[in-house]
C-alpha cells in the first residue's frame, strides 16, 4: 500500500483549531505558501493547496534534493555498493589534479554529507567540466574540522553514488525509492557531466515529499518492509558537525548526511524559498510546505512550533465537527493574493505594441491584447516570444517558457513550455497588474504595467531565482502595429 490514509486531526490527536490557528498565522505574518501537508501516527489529518497550485502538480525542491541524494548513499551503503569512509578521489582518479593536496586525497564521502569538506568556499563554475574544477578547488581545512554549506560537495558526492552504481540518482532510488512509495515520475535536473544535480534540481508533488518524510519517521520501513536500514536513518538525522546549540534558532542544531537538525528534536530536509519536510519523531508527525518565500523561512518553522507543537495529544480528542468544517473551508479556499481592480479599460489605445531599447530584464517587446474580460500577454525577450493567459476574476492556466532562461541561466533542461498560471487587473485606467505564476516552481512574480503618452514603464517585483526581488523599471515606447516583434 503506497497511498497514505486520511483521518481527522481529533482522531490523532490534534485539534482542528490548533491546524486552523496556524494557517491564520502564515497570513498574519504574510508568508507565501504554496501547498501544506501534516501526517499524524501515518496518516493526513491536514492538506491544502495555495491556489492557483495544486496536488497533481510537482513543485521545485531545491536543497531538499540534498535528503534524497543522502537516502541514494544510504542505499548504496546498504548494498555494499560504497561505505561514507570511502575518498572522494577514489571515485574519480582520472580528475584529479596534477598534485592533489593532503586534504583533497583525506576526503571522504561523510565529509561531503555533512558539509565539512574542508572548502573556504563553494567551487562554483560556468565550465562543463564541474567535477574536474571542483577536484582542483582549494582545500585549505582538514575534511570533517570545518562546516561550510556547499552545494558543490553534494554535487560531488551525488556524482561518486552515481558512477560507483552506474545509474544517474533517479534510475538508482526507482526501484528502490520511487516505486515503493508510489511516487509518480520524479524530475531531477542534469549537471553538464550527464548526472543529476544532487544538491538542487529535484521536483516531487507535496504528497510524495511528505510520503519520503513518513519512510524517515518510521526508520525506513514502509508497507510492511524495511526499505532502508534503521541504523541508516539514525545516523543521518543526527548531528556530525557540533554547532552548537541556540535554542532560538533552528540554523544552529547541527547537521547531520545533508539534512538539518531543528528544535525540539526535529529534524528537516530543507530547500531554498521555503521547501521544508520537517520530522518530529516526539511527536509521530510530519509537517510538510512548499512555498515561494524569499527571506522569512525561519518564520514558517517558527509558526509550526507556535501553533502546531504544544497542541499534539498522546490520545485521541473527541470530534469537533464545527472546528473540523471550518478548517476544511479554510484549506479548501486557500489563494495566492493577486491584483485587484478592474477588468477591462476605457482606453484601448494602450493595448499596443511597444519596444525597448537594451534593458536589465531583458525584455524586448510587450504587448497586453483584451480577450473579453481576460488579457494575454506578449513578452518577448533575448530567449523567445512568450505568451500568458491572465484571468480576470480568477486564475487562468496556460503553458508558456516565460522566465524559464532565468531559472535555468546556465544549463536548459527542457524545450518544452512549462505549466504558468496568471491573474490581473486595472488597477486605474492606465496601469494593469498581473502575477504569474510558475507552477511548477516557488516564483510568482508581479508584472506592473503603467502607460503614459505613447510609452509603457514595465515593472517585475518577486523572486523568479536567486538575486533581487525588486528591479527597477524599464521604459519602452509604442511603435506601429507592423513593427511588432
Amino acid at each position: 500500500m503506497s497511498e497514505l490514509l486520511r483521518s481527522t486531526p481529533e482522531s490523532q490527536g490534534l485539534a482542528s483549531q490548533a491546524i486552523s490557528a496556524f494557517l491564520s498565522r502564515l497570513q498574519q505574518d504574510q508568508l507565501e505558501t504554496h501547498s501544506f501537508m501534516l501526517l499524524r501516527h501515518g496518516q493526513v489529518i491536514a492538506e491544502g493547496w495555495w491556489a492557483p497550485y495544486q496536488s497533481d502538480l510537482q513543485h521545485q525542491m531545491y536543497s531538499v534534493s540534498k535528503s534524497f541524494t543522502s537516502t541514494a548513499i544510504g542505499f548504496a551503503v546498504q548494498e555494499g555498493i560504497l561505505s561514507v569512509n570511502d575518498t572522494l578521489v577514489s571515485f574519480f582518479p582520472e580528475d584529479l589534479p596534477e598534485k592533489p593536496g593532503d586534504n583533497l586525497k583525506a576526503m571522504t564521502l561523510k565529509d561531503l554529507l555533512t558539509m565539512t569538506c574542508g572548502h573556504d568556499q563553494e567551487p562554483w563554475s560556468d565550465q562543463k567540466d564541474w567535477m574536474k574544477f571542483a577536484l582542483s578547488w582549494p582545500v585549505p581545512h582538514v575534511p570533517g574540522t570545518h562546516f561550510l554549506y556547499n552545494s558543490i560537495g553534494t554535487y560531488m558526492v551525488g556524482a561518486a553514488v552515481q558512477k560507483a552504481t552506474g545509474q544517474t540518482l533517479v534510475e538508482y532510488l526507482t526501484p528502490r525509492l520511487f516505486e515503493p512509495l508510489g511516487f509518480a515520475t520524479p524530475r531531477w535536473e542534469m549537471g553538464p557531466e550527464g548526472w543529476n544535480m544532487a544538491g538542487w534540481g529535484l521536483f516531487l508533488r507535496t504528497e510524495e515529499l511528505a510520503k519520503w518524510g513518513q519512510m524517515m519517521l518510521q526508520k525506513g520501513q514502509w508497507a510492511g518492509q524495511q526499505l532502508l536500514s534503521e541504523s541508516w536513518i539514525e545516523e543521518a538525522s543526527s548531528d556530525h558537525t557540533g554547532l552548537g546549540e541556540d535554542l532560538n534558532s533552528d540554523w544552529n542544531q547541527g547537521y547531520g548526511y545533508q539534512m538539518w537538525r531543528c528544535r525540539h528534536g526535529a529534524y528537516r530536509a530543507d530547500g531554498a524559498f521555503g521547501q521544508f519536510c520537517v520530522i518530529l519523531p516526539e511527536q509521530d508527525a510530519v509537517v510538510v510546505l512548499t512555498s515561494g518565500e524569499s527571506k522569512r523561512t525561519d518564520l514558517i518553522l517558527q509558526a509550526i512550533w507556535d501553533e502546531l507543537l504544544p497542541h499534539f495529544q498522546t490520545e485521541a480528542l473527541h470530534e469537533d465537527a464545527v472546528a473540523h468544517q471550518a478548517l476544511l473551508e479554510q484549506l479548501q479556499h486557500l489563494q495566492l493574493p493577486s491584483p485587484e481592480g478592474q477588468a477591462q479599460t476605457s482606453h484601448p489605445e494602450l493595448l499596443q505594441t511597444y519596444q525597448f531599447a537594451d534593458n536589465k530584464l531583458g525584455l524586448k517587446s510587450i504587448k497586453l491584447v483584451q480577450q473579453g474580460a481576460d488579457h494575454l500577454l506578449n513578452w518577448a525577450d533575448g530567449s523567445g516570444n512568450h505568451q500568458v493567459l491572465v484571468g480576470a476574476s480568477a486564475w487562468v492556466n496556460s503553458e508558456s517558457k516565460l522566465f524559464q532562461n532565468v531559472v535555468w541561466p546556465l544549463f536548459p533542461q527542457t524545450d518544452q513550455p512549462w505549466p504558468v498560471a496568471a491573474r490581473g487587473a486595472w488597477t486605474d485606467e492606465t496601469t494593469f497588474a498581473l502575477r504569474v505564476c510558475l507552477l511548477e516552481t516557488p516564483f510568482a512574480p508581479t508584472i506592473t504595467l503603467k502607460f503614459s503618452g505613447d510609452g509603457v514603464s514595465v515593472g517585475l517585483r518577486g523572486a523568479i531565482h536567486f538575486g533581487p526581488t525588486e528591479r527597477p523599471e524599464v521604459v519602452g515606447h509604442r511603435v506601429l502595429e507592423t513593427a511588432e516583434a
